[in-house]
């Protein structure tokens, strides 16, 4: 779509978020709260293991991926702890329903979004600005990675090259499930290389650390589908006071699976 390096983070209150939000700590950074609740030796354990991956002498990326999920005190504590994935997941979610209740044009005058005259690229790289945490901590990077990815297979799958932004009003639920899940998987996956992309700095050719970084991410990927398969993404009412714990729920199972907790 060729319009990643404009999406910066946004300032304001986004309108798709409920009113009742709480972020569970979002005055906090993930960093404080991770040097406060996880548990040092069970961190060192699993940069040692993710280590033993990336240069090869191991190739179980289930023990690696499973450690990593245990440092974070288990995959229920890491649903907790995944503060910007549920702010920006319950956003986007509220802004695909709008979508399909009110259509395009209106959910963008909602959002205070000018796209008369605008470049399709141009009104998306707003909407990432809008949907996007105004905080500048790792977690707030992550979540807006992932919200690039998502607004970049959106693009795709509503075929916006080719006839623009009024396709968003033919989004179906399959494609809003596939949205959602996109951004799930990615913030999972751009938080795990976050976490341990120190490990990575032994690795000198470029290509490996691509190929790598692709595997990692197919692993997750797969995992987490696994996990979303009883989750009906297209049916939460992204408004609703319940769906915070909601959506941390469905980040808890996704980690759980990675965890090996849940097959």
């Amino acid at each position: 779509m060729g319009t990643s390096s404009s999406f910066t983070g946004p300032t304001g209150r986004n309108p798709l978020l409920p009113d009742n939000y709480q972020a569970d700590g979002t005055q906090s950074s993930p960093e404080t709260q991770v040097k406060d609740t996880i548990n040092i030796e069970k961190w060192r354990i699993a940069k040692a293991n993710f280590s033993k991956y990336i240069s090869g002498t191991s190739s179980n990326m289930d023990a690696s991926s499973s450690s990593y999920v245990r440092a974070y005190g288990g995959g229920k504590s890491a649903g907790i702890q995944a503060i910007g994935g549920k702010s920006t997941a319950i956003k986007l979610g509220g802004f695909l329903s709008s979508i399909s209740s009110s259509g395009f044009s209106e959910t963008f005058k909602q959002l205070g979004i000018d796209f008369e005259g605008k470049s399709t690229e141009e009104v998306l790289s707003a909407l990432v600005e809008k949907l996007s945490s105004s905080q500048n901590t790792k977690e707030d990077a992550v979540a807006t990675e992932a919200l690039m990815d998502s607004i970049e297979v959106l693009y795709e799958e509503c075929d916006m090259e080719n006839s623009g932004l009024e396709e968003l009003d033919d989004l179906n639920s399959d494609t809003f499930s596939i949205i959602m899940e996109k951004f799930i998987g990615s913030y999972i996956f751009h938080k795990y290389l976050k976490d341990l992309e120190s490990r990575f700095e032994d690795i000198v050719d470029s290509a490996k650390t691509i190929e790598m970084e692709n595997d990692i991410k197919d692993y997750i990927f797969g995992k987490v589908e696994i996990a979303l398969e009883s989750h009906n993404l297209s049916g939460l009412n992204f408004t609703s006071e319940e769906v915070t714990k909601q959506i941390e729920s469905i980040y808890s199972d996704c980690y759980e699976v990675i965890e090996g907790v849940m097959k």
